[in-house]
């Protein structure tokens, strides 16, 4: 199929594209650029609507059936707080949010900033955008005021949406009350619209409008607004932590049916798509924040457009227990699980209190997602959740891509554990050598994409220079990741990490995914993070943060190292923290790691998880 698909690309989507109900059939699958920028143009003259696919279409067959399961934080056994919705609960949901948002000045092409906790109305509002043409530009709850404000005015958003605040590891947080004065004086901003969310009293202006009574009067029915296969369907902001945020512009039919496909084939998910017992229904967690690609693709778009159950979960899977995300897993009959190496490492570090409990029975489908999974912890993952009969698709991908590129495929391809596997469908994957020859297998090189495919980015919002010298000119004729990997003599891939990432030792050259997987082998590991600082000799010295428990000591880590990769691996400095800097999407902020070894100046720590970590981290280094 993968063959066919490559040799036969427009007949390939062709035939993907049946699962989308078009409003008007497109004319042509592909059609080449006119200049040399790769993308070129799909599905040209069709019409669609993203919430009618997601949404809408199930309602008169399936209406009853459920759509998604909303757990709060503060729910308990004895005191349940959850919201369910059944298809024709969220469509009615959806029209009336997209009948507020068009009363409020909102239509076709109108930038729509969206700052909302995990709750379901960060997802409702993305849909009612996208059923009245709005272009949703979703910002992850956590970040700052400042940097929330700072994507909405260059994305020129006219209508803000946001909660009094949310909750998270039992606290609560402020959003609307945060937003500064000269951000909502800004003439661009026409409203801002409110969800009471944790009954907090905000401040207000002329613009200020509340959901809730405005939501509540609203017609329950709303015409899908028809938009073409290129109309833009949202805007994403880069996190940050590989430098200044971009603003990537997906549009609506390719990276829609791209995100069907790709949960499609690599999980085995057929939802609605084909008759079965309700019994049967596959019931979806994924942990990810609706604020990142993750929670785009896989939460908001492509489990609803193919007919799941979606279980979305408030606050941090690890609270108000750490074993609070298995509890969802088996009170839910969740069949696919979705999450991040990071959490896992942590789960994995008391394996008898947090999985023996609890029987996994309805799991059928594992998954991991935003960095490399080393094999200690894809084993432990596989044995103790998966209880050795799940199989895990290590999904590679990036916010550009719209869905996975690499995968292994469900119940298909062989397994290899802290490998990627081989490419999706109709994916061209290609290594180079810095001078752009061909790299050799077993041989570390840069990663690209030779073909073009639906879901791909078709610019940086107000940047397309940007976008043609980041992504297409390194390596003409192809798409160029910015990652560098390897592929085995099977043909699978493996990722060492980013390019800007690679470490130099003496000539010698290692990924920080590379490192990092070596050191979480040791016993008593449970993650790490590699940095390079420059040496005069060595061109750059290795210096490692490890999260260990025990009586590990730093030449353990240090003997440990020479044995697997060689001296020329060995750090220069071990650090011991209690923990490392992430993202919410569970990404390690290395860069921070490295401005607090050099003293440099850190200007900004809103993105983190455990910003309070960072005081911490500086002790580390201070007393070592």
């Amino acid at each position: 199929m993968w063959k066919h698909s490559v040799e036969n690309m427009e007949s390939f989507w062709d035939s993907q594209a049946q699962m989308i109900p078009w409003m008007t059939p497109y004319k042509t699958v592909w059609e080449k650029p006119l200049a040399d920028d790769f993308v070129g143009t799909w599905f040209d003259q069709g019409k669609l609507n993203a919430a009618h696919v997601c949404v809408d279409r199930w309602v008169q067959n399936h209406g009853d059936e459920t759509a998604l399961i909303w757990v709060s934080e503060e729910d308990t056994d004895s005191s349940p707080k959850t919201r369910v919705f059944s298809y024709r609960e969220l469509s009615t949901y959806i029209s009336q949010v997209a009948n507020f948002l068009h009363a409020c000045g909102v239509k076709k092409g109108t930038r729509v900033g969206i700052w909302l906790p995990m709750i379901p109305e960060v997802i409702v509002t993305q849909l009612a955008c996208a059923k009245i043409g709005g272009v949703a530009v979703t910002v992850f709850s956590g970040f700052s005021a400042t940097n929330a404000e700072q994507r909405f005015l260059n994305a020129g958003c006219e209508v803000i949406i946001t909660a009094d605040g949310g909750r998270r590891r039992g606290k609560e947080f402020l959003l609307r009350e945060t937003l500064s004065k000269e951000f909502l004086e800004n003439p661009s901003i026409s409203k801002v619209i409110t969800y009471n969310n944790i009954s907090r009293s905000c401040k207000t202006t002329e613009k200020d409008l509340p959901w809730h009574e405005n939501v509540s009067s609203m017609p329950t029915e709303c015409p899908a607004e028809p938009m073409d296969s290129e109309d833009p369907l949202f805007l994403l902001y880069t996190s940050g932590t590989t430098g200044k945020p971009k603003g990537i512009l997906h549009t609506t039919a390719g990276y829609l049916l791209y995100a069907m496909s790709t949960m499609k084939h690599v999980w085995g998910i057929n939802g609605l798509l084909s008759p079965q017992l309700p019994h049967e229904r596959e019931v979806w967690l994924n942990t990810a924040d609706v604020g990142w690609i993750t929670g785009h693709s896989y939460l908001t778009y492509a489990p609803f457009a193919l007919g799941t159950t979606v279980v979305l979960y408030e606050g941090a899977p690890t609270y108000p227990a750490p074993d609070r995300i298995f509890q969802l897993i088996d009170r839910y009959k969740v069949t696919h699980f979705y999450t991040c190496p990071t959490l896992l490492r942590q789960l994995s570090s008391d394996t008898a209190s947090y999985t023996k409990k609890y029987s996994f029975d309805s799991l059928k489908v594992l998954g991991t997602v935003g960095e490399p999974i080393d094999p200690t912890t894809w084993r432990w993952f596989f044995e103790h959740v998966g209880k050795s009969r799940c199989p895990i698709v290590d999904t590679y991908w990036q916010t550009e891509t719209g869905g996975y590129l690499l995968s292994p495929f469900a119940g298909t391809t062989t397994l290899k554990p802290g490998s990627c596997g081989g490419p999706f469908l109709s994916i061209d994957p290609k290594i180079f050598r810095e001078d752009g020859s061909e790299a050799s297998p077993g041989e570390k090189g840069l990663l690209c994409i030779s073909k073009p495919w639906p879901g791909i980015m078709r610019s940086i919002f107000q940047d397309h220079d940007r976008f043609t010298r980041e992504y297409l000119k390194r390596f003409p004729g192809h798409y160029f990741t910015g990652d560098e990997a390897y592929k085995d003599v099977d043909g699978d891939i493996w990722i060492i990490g980013r390019a800007d990432d690679v470490i130099k030792v003496s000539g010698h050259r290692f990924g920080t995914a590379e490192l990092e997987a070596t050191v979480n082998e040791f016993p008593d590991v449970v993650e790490s993070a590699a940095i390079a600082i420059r040496d005069e000799i060595k061109g750059h010295a290795i210096i490692m943060f490890v999260v260990g428990k025990n009586s590990i000591q730093s030449n353990d880590i240090k003997d440990h190292m020479k044995k697997k990769l060689g001296s020329v691996a060995v750090p220069d400095r071990v650090y011991f923290v209690p923990d490392l800097p992430k993202t919410r999407s569970g990404k390690i902020v290395r860069r921070l790691l490295r401005n607090i070894l050099l003293k440099e100046q850190i200007s900004e720590t809103s993105t983190l998880i455990n910003p309070e970590l960072v005081e911490l981290l500086y002790q580390s280094v201070r007393d070592e």
